[in-house]
């Protein structure tokens, strides 16, 4: 049997038989990374633990975790350990040269640092380990650490099995670092920030850090012009080795509580280290490194977790369907957090309403049909929040006889493409080949845009007339005496006479499009060559009166104005 794992062994080995911990470390060493001296005890050895000490039944766990977790803890200290696990264990460290140094043992579960479950802190390990009691005694605690509350909690909420629990043991060579932390290659928590590398680092060891019991110092490095933001926390102590082993609270001195405790280089050096684990491991990383003496030791990988999918990111990923979400004028409709009932009625709402717009400007049905996806997802909820899907949104458009040389009023209507960088907006270059229409085609939408055109009164009379008298007939109905099937089929009638008869906005919204994108495009050419027309055209509308959208803004004019010249108070509008 195979008790022990060595950092040459093939990956394969360590992801069946040694846990994520392991296999990462493994990943690190082959690949080339600074690693601390280590070895792994695999599955096999605690499989063989357990069956000679028949503690097959009381591995069973049932709530309340607490206490099964005290009662596995108690078990496995009273086990004795099988000799061959014992010499195994005490020749690889003498092989090594380990004797007399202080070791961590740490816990490497089979779930463990994996790209779906990271199992962070979950798991115990133990450090500045010397001797052979205290290395069984810690052999044995992370062992029966798979049972903890905390991980069998983790277990529950991940909807992973409570059965067949097995964890491997990392035996490593302790860093007694000057200063530690974690790096993250992709910032954690602005979670579409890829620009920024995020260090975490303490004075001391990294425990104090991974633990919460210490406030760190951090920075963010930007990957392109190695720029280094910096938010230095107020440090007050750090911990240290005991002579003895284990660890201490030490006070700081003076001068370390104010410095950072990184220098400069050594931020560089840890940020360009992590990415380039990203670029080894095809990921973004959340690691553990350490300072010994001036050199930097990398003691932990695992893929970041809570991260978007690369898609949201990389137009080459995921078989050429980005997605790009925008807010920047829906916020206006939906300015708060959203409920997903009203997303729901929300996102069909807009399927409905852009296939009419498709059938009135006369795009075939067959390709109406074909586009169905992107129809069905205009929009979507992130956090609460609903967003334009931006890119479905420019595929509807181009779907339209002669959006292709109206490129520019498309843009200014959706008002983000200029805004993207190089490299993101390579994902609208499917609008250089739209669908292809006959010239009698759009001779023919030409014609009856025009004739829409001049009966728009007419066509935006009749929507109201009609709008007007079902929202009163609405408005009078008792709900509260309409059985919930009667309420359905009231909601169905609703959809049926508005939802969908919605061309009179429909038809409005396109000819807004197309004279905002003209008017635009007149008032770049009258400006003077060399300058800059802004928002002339905006200017030019709110000018010409009428615009109900523009009420809120001339009113908080008026507002500053009496309140300027004195004739009401801040405190008489409220």
């Amino acid at each position: 049997m195979k008790y022990i794992l060595n950092e040459s062994d093939e990956i394969t080995l360590f992801q069946g038989q040694a846990g994520g911990k392991a296999t990462n470390l493994a990943k690190l060493s082959q690949s080339g990374f600074t690693v601390p001296e280590w070895f792994c005890l695999s599955v096999t050895a605690y499989d063989e633990f357990v069956r000679a000490n028949q503690l097959e039944k009381e591995l069973q766990p049932a709530p309340p975790f607490a206490d099964f977790e005290k009662r596995v803890q108690e078990l496995f200290l009273k086990a004795q350990l099988p000799e061959a696990i014992k010499s195994t264990i005490v020749d690889q460290i003498s092989t090594r040269g380990l004797e007399d140094t202080f070791l961590a043992v740490r816990s490497s579960g089979l779930d463990e640092d994996s790209a779906d479950n990271s199992f962070a802190g979950q798991f115990s390990s133990y450090l500045f380990q010397k001797g052979w009691e205290q290395v069984e005694t810690s052999l044995k605690l992370c062992w029966a650490s798979a049972f903890s509350e905390r991980a069998l909690s983790y277990r529950v909420e991940r909807g992973l099995p409570l059965s067949g629990i097995r964890v491997g043991v990392v035996i490593q060579k302790m860093v007694n670092a000057s200063s530690a932390g974690v790096v993250f290659s992709r910032h954690p928590i602005r979670v579409m920030d890829r620009d920024n590398v995020l260090i975490s680092s303490v004075w001391g060891l990294g425990e104090g850090l991974v633990s919460g019991e210490l406030d760190s110092d951090n920075f963010e490095y930007h990957r392109t012009s190695h720029e280094v933001v910096s938010d230095l926390a107020d440090k007050t102590h750090g911990l240290y080795q005991k002579s003895e082993g284990g660890l201490k609270s030490i006070e700081l001195d003076g001068a370390k509580k104010q410095a950072p405790s990184l220098s400069p280089e050594e931020i560089k050096a840890i940020a360009e280290l992590s990415i380039k684990l990203e670029e080894t491991f095809d990921a973004p990383q959340d690691s553990e490194f350490a300072i010994e003496e001036g050199k930097l030791y990398l003691v932990q990988t695992r893929p970041v977790t809570n991260l978007p999918p690369s898609a949201f990111y990389d137009p080459s990923i995921n078989g050429g369907q980005p997605i790009l979400w925008d807010n920047s004028n829906i916020i206006e409709s939906y300015s708060g957090v959203t409920s997903p009932l009203t997303f729901t009625f929300a996102s069909r709402a807009y399927r409905q309403v852009y296939i009419q717009f498709c059938e009135i400007m006369g795009v075939p049905q067959q390709l109406v049909d074909e586009k169905e996806p992107v129809f069905r997802n205009m929009l979507g909820l992130i956090r609460g929040r609903i967003y334009y899907n931006l890119l479905n949104w420019y595929q509807l458009v181009l779907m339209l006889p002669g959006s292709s040389s109206n490129k520019g009023f498309m843009e200014t209507m959706m008002g983000v493409k200029g805004q993207l960088k190089p490299e993101h907006a390579k994902i609208f270059d499917f609008a250089d080949t739209p669908p292809k229409y006959s010239l009698a085609k759009k001779v023919k939408l030409t014609v009856m845009t025009l004739v829409r055109f001049w009966r728009i009164n007419t066509i935006v009379s009749e929507f109201q007339t009609h709008f007007n008298r079902v929202y009163a007939e609405a408005r009078a109905k008792d709900f509260t005496k309409l059985s919930i099937p009667e309420q359905i089929h009231y909601y169905h009638y609703l959809e049926d006479q508005l939802l969908k008869r919605w061309h009179a906005p429909i038809i409005n919204d396109y000819l807004c499009m197309l004279f905002f994108g003209l008017l635009k495009k007149l008032t770049e050419s009258w400006v003077t060559q060399g300058e800059d027309s802004g928002s002339l055209q905006n200017d030019l509308l709110c000018g010409e009166g009428g615009l109900e959208s523009t009420e809120p803004t001339k009113f908080l004019m008026r507002i500053a104005s009496q309140i300027d010249h004195g004739e009401k108070s801040f405190r008489d509008w409220f």
